[in-house]
């Protein structure tokens, strides 16, 4: 009982109170104040509640996107840009599906184009939609602010597209971001990329091999 009123009166000072249990044990113990092994400090510690005013509280963290009910309900576009091992600038385009994470259409090029981003949508579509007139599916695209999505070319085709697309800028039309997409690029770059030395006489073989 000792001990443990000693304890209590360690782990209540003010002193130590931004200390972990850990650090208030050692204080203890170099001051003689104690004999009892960390394992019986932390036992009792616990049992008193004082290592719970200890943790630090849990951050709710903001959504990045939110989950799709289905497959082809909400997909996300944007480009990434990728330097070669040779020193060459490419960008890399995909089109995500929102429910499976599957990236279902891509393409690749040295500039910034609103034919090619608009073509990875056209590609997208053949592959994952079988169009009638009894069956003329809805869709959300989420995009970035950038030129390359939101300009006259992508608008026209959203507009005589048989697909009813509603184009979307995240954290503007939508509260939620556009890390779907990201996040592939990401895995992409980190964890396959960064294991190799990509060229640009390769990297289309490789991007192809990587979807």
């Amino acid at each position: 009982m000792k001990e443990l009123n000693t304890l209590k009166k360690y782990m209540k000072d003010a002193r130590y109170k931004i200390w972990c249990t850990s650090s208030v044990w050692v204080k203890a113990v170099r001051q003689g104040a104690v004999s009892m092994s960390e394992s019986t400090w932390y036992k009792y510690s616990k049992k008193l509640g004082f290592s719970k005013d200890r943790k630090k509280a849990k951050i709710k963290r903001k959504r990045g996107s939110y989950d799709a009910s289905k497959p082809n309900e909400t997909w996300h576009a944007d480009i990434s840009q990728h330097k070669t091992f040779d020193n060459t600038i490419f960008y890399i385009y995909t089109v995500v599906d929102n429910f499976s994470r599957k990236i279902i259409a891509h393409d690749i090029s040295r500039t910034k184009s609103a034919i090619i981003r608009t073509k990875t949508i056209k590609d997208a579509i053949a592959r994952e939609f079988n169009v009638t007139i009894s069956n003329q599916p809805k869709l959300d695209l989420i995009v970035d602010g950038g030129t390359e999505n939101n300009n006259k070319t992508v608008h026209q085709f959203i507009q005589d597209c048989q697909i009813s697309i509603s184009k979307k800028i995240a954290l503007k039309d939508v509260s939620f971001s556009n890390s779907i997409v990201e996040g592939s690029y990401k895995i992409m770059k980190s964890y396959y990329f960064r294991t190799k030395d990509i060229l640009s006489t390769t990297i289309k073989e490789e991007l192809e091999f990587f979807t």
